[in-house]
């Protein structure tokens, strides 16, 4: 034989009166059990590192949709609010919403001006307790309209804002 070839003989062993026939290695030196030593530990270390590579990317993969459901979700109340301010720009025609300064509510009756400072300043405190470091604010447009901004911290401390044009 040449090279790292193992010849395999035959050797016959009695046990119990059975015979049994095991190989015996006639070249050792071309069988080394020692190199084979630690391959098992190696491949076990190395499915444990892609296993917990593989469980960091989900969960990095999880996080980083739940972030961006937040965001969706904070996108979804400032549409909300703006649409609600516009309603009530809707409700109050003939009033100058941007010369109109928030107000405390009115009881009884009140002038329209009244009114709308009021509801200015109801709808500028449900921006601020739903919003994160929010901001809201109603400027004029061309033709009359007015424009529903509210702005807010997004994720990272990004600024977001959102504007909605009204006729009133």
């Amino acid at each position: 034989m040449r090279g790292t070839d193992t010849v395999v003989t035959m050797r016959q062993v009695t046990r119990a009166g059975l015979a049994v026939v095991l190989p015996r290695f006639a070249s050792v030196a071309s069988w080394q059990p020692r190199r084979c030593r630690g391959i098992a530990l190696i491949e076990v270390l190395v499915a444990i590192l892609l296993a917990g590579l593989a469980v960091t990317t989900g969960l990095g993969l999880a996080l980083r949709g739940l972030a961006d459901t937040v965001e969706a979700r904070l996108r979804q109340q400032a549409i909300e609010l703006a649409a609600d301010m516009a309603g009530r720009v809707r409700a109050l025609p003939g009033v100058d919403w941007t010369a109109v300064a928030p107000g405390a509510p009115c009881g009884g009756t009140c002038s329209p001006d009244a009114l709308a400072a009021a509801e200015l300043g109801e709808w500028r405190g449900e921006v601020i307790a739903r919003l994160p470091d929010a901001e809201a604010m109603l400027q004029a447009a061309a033709g009359g309209a007015l424009v529903v901004v509210v702005r807010w911290s997004g994720r990272g401390g990004e600024a977001s804002e959102l504007r909605l044009g009204v006729q009133p």
